[in-house]
């Protein structure tokens, strides 16, 4: 492929990705929007067996609990 070929190409790419700028940008753009995605779970169980206590491990932080 010639270089005026694989610059249309290109452009055309970042179009559909709806990037504006470099590859560079599109490229981060795609990454930053994958890497945050909320992941949404939960725990099922008798209470006082540690739920919350396990997903505040998992968080690294306490989060609120819902009843």
């Amino acid at each position: 492929m010639e270089n005026q070929e694989w610059d249309k190409e290109l452009e055309k790419i970042l179009k559909e990705m709806g990037a504006d700028g470099s590859p560079v940008d599109a490229i981060h753009k795609k990454l930053e929007k994958e890497f945050h995605k909320t992941l949404n779970i939960g725990f099922l169980g008798s209470p006082g067996v540690g739920k919350s206590t396990l997903m505040n491990k998992i968080a690294g932080k306490k989060l609120q609990t819902l009843v």
